[in-house]
């Protein structure tokens, strides 16, 4: 008799590479086995991220970043969150004037919550649970998420308004006076 086996891990690996210290979109289309679109809106699905150190850490332990649904009990408030998780019209995050779309999940998360995430190769999965009473949950994505060090770290000053001319300025051809050229962003390392 042959033996015969089962496989329940259906979750998809992505590898995904990103910047620190860059804004963070990533914008997935999920259908079913037979290439369906899911059903999202009318399923009240909810979505969570965690991104860690190690995929053998638990709770707090090791976690990077993570979306509000699905954060540890045990997490610290000063973990790093990921901005948006969820359908165009999920509570988690939907924006008014955007087309819904039935099929279609969006992960962002700020630069500024991006330059605090040390350069490095981290591990993460991308889950939902369906429906608020269900036990139903189910990883769709796995993998790497590499976070390459950012060359540029540059802030912006909040004045870009040019200094007011100072006495002793020559008039320039037409009779004005020569200002300075206006500030411009600066970088600063």
């Amino acid at each position: 008799m042959a033996s015969k086996k089962v496989n329940l891990d259906t979750a998809q690996t992505l590898n995904i590479t990103c910047r620190r210290g860059d804004s963070f979109e990533l914008t997935l289309t999920l259908k079913d086995d037979a290439g369906a679109s899911l059903s999202m809106l009318s399923n009240n699905y909810n979505f969570s991220m965690q991104v860690r150190e190690d995929a053998l850490q638990d709770g707090a332990s090791g976690l990077v970043l993570s979306t509000i649904h699905g954060k540890p009990l045990d997490a610290d408030v000063s973990t790093k969150q990921i901005e948006r998780m969820g359908t165009d019209s999920s509570t988690n995050g939907s924006e008014a004037g955007e087309n819904l779309t039935q099929d279609v999940v969006t992960v962002k998360i700020k630069s500024n919550v991006m330059r605090e995430i040390a350069s490095g190769r981290y591990v993460y999965d991308l889950q939902y649970t369906k429906g608020p009473d269900s036990d139903i949950h189910k990883t769709l994505l796995k993998g790497s998420f590499v976070v390459n060090e950012d060359v540029a770290h540059f802030n912006l000053v909040d004045d870009l308004d040019p200094p007011a001319p100072e006495d002793g300025n020559e008039p320039n051809q037409n009779g004005s006076v020569a200002s300075p050229a206006p500030q411009r962003r600066r970088r600063v390392r």
